[in-house]
């Protein structure tokens, strides 16, 4: 493994996209080369919905904070990195899943959220039924 893996630091800046980008571009260059390159590889697709996930538009202004989400998974990915020559390949993957399960788990945070936030401006622009009598 690559130095750098035990240099990154554990926890997320107060910039999160620029450390999220920082250890993507980490990751992509570790591949070049590397064998077994498919783990760096597969630690970058989370970083990298990661990234989107942050970067995304939000057309309802929803806040939501995902701070939470984006330093398991990134925790998960460094344990991985970190350990890898240590562990058995079934379970360095294994817990690349759980990473991304924590993507998937913010996806479903700001999905329900920005349906929470169509369902109430839906209903502040539905006039309200008026009785005829």
């Amino acid at each position: 493994m690559p130095a750098w893996i035990h240099n990154w630091p554990a926890e997320l800046g107060d910039d999160i996209v620029t450390d999220l980008l920082a250890l993507h571009e980490r990751l992509l260059a570790s591949a070049i080369g590397s064998n077994p390159n498919t783990l760096f590889v597969d630690a970058a697709a989370v970083i990298r919905q990661l990234t989107q996930l942050h970067t995304r538009p939000n057309a309802y202004d929803v806040e939501i904070d995902l701070r939470s989400e984006t330093q398991a998974a990134v925790t998960e990915v460094l344990y991985v990195l970190r350990h890898a020559t240590g562990i058995a390949e079934h379970a360095t993957h294994g817990a690349l899943r759980a990473a991304s399960g924590w993507v998937d788990h913010a996806n479903l945070r700001v999905a329900a959220a920005e349906t929470q936030a169509r369902r109430e401006k839906n209903r502040s622009t539905t006039p309200s039924a008026v009785s005829a009598f």
